[in-house]
């Protein structure tokens, strides 16, 4: 029988960035469509050894076409974006939390309409560990 030591295989190539096992990004929103402004929270966890260094956030206007930027720069942080162009019936929000040790997770939730006032941004993936999927709700 031929055996075949796949250490390196598994533990570097497959695996991406296995330093990210533990990030688990979870960003919150919420809208106020009469102040027309979406407030973008942090509640990630890190682990130990490595910090958040930003989350680009955007605000989309499904119907425009029209998108405004924001950015959280410190762990647990949050940031208020103004988007006074648009109406706020159909919105959609993309987040990228990047960590100091170059974890990165993409998060969204599309087809924001004004009766969904808060949630949680979804589809999260890091680089080495789609389990770390953050399920409906939270980007």
């Amino acid at each position: 029988m031929t055996s075949i030591d796949n250490t390196l295989l598994v533990n570097s190539i497959l695996c991406g960035n296995c330093g990210c096992q533990g990030f688990i990004a979870s960003i919150s929103y919420a809208v106020n469509a009469s102040a027309k402004t979406v407030t973008v929270t942090d509640a990630s966890t890190i682990p130990s050894g490595d910090t958040l260094s930003k989350i680009n956030v955007r605000v989309y206007d499904n119907k425009t076409g029209a998108f405004v930027s924001g950015a959280i720069t410190a762990g647990g942080g949050n940031a208020v974006i103004s988007f006074p162009g648009s109406d706020f019936t159909d919105i959609s929000v993309t987040a990228t939390a990047v960590t100091a040790n170059g974890c990165v997770a993409d998060l969204d939730a599309s087809h924001i309409v004004s009766a969904a006032t808060s949630g949680n941004l979804s589809n999260a993936e890091t680089e080495d560990d789609v389990a770390n999927a953050v399920p409906g709700g939270v980007i």
